[in-house]
């Protein structure tokens, strides 16, 4: 078993999530263990990326494809966890996007006054 694996199976999917935050390499691996034939380390990764769309989803936003992708996967756990994922990274999105055009448009108004 590879160490990274050992650690997705052994460690709290909280403590990872904050870990693999800042640890791209250990991102990467969560990724790469969604498709794990090992039925532990592919649902600790969903829950892990689920995680990280919380509390960091610029993380993950620009691999929102790939949780589309999920979408048609066969496995209904990694459905539901993929349109929750896709969802908080819609949402933040959005809100990002729309923060830059109300400054924008604000400042705007604020030259044309």
């Amino acid at each position: 078993m590879s160490r990274t694996v050992e650690k997705l199976v052994k460690n709290k999917p909280e403590d990872l999530a904050r870990e693999a935050i800042r640890d791209s390499n250990l991102l990467l691996e969560v990724f790469n263990g969604i498709s794990s034939s090992s039925p532990k380390v592919k649902f600790k990764s969903a829950k892990i990326l689920t995680l990280i769309s919380e509390r960091n989803p610029q993380k993950l936003y620009q691999r929102i494809d790939f949780f589309i992708d999920l979408l048609d996967s066969g496995n209904q756990i990694l459905k539901w966890n993929a349109i929750d994922v896709k969802q908080t990274l819609l949402q933040w999105m959005l809100t990002r996007d729309s923060k830059r055009y109300l400054t924008n448009s604000t400042d705007c108004l604020k030259r044309e006054a």
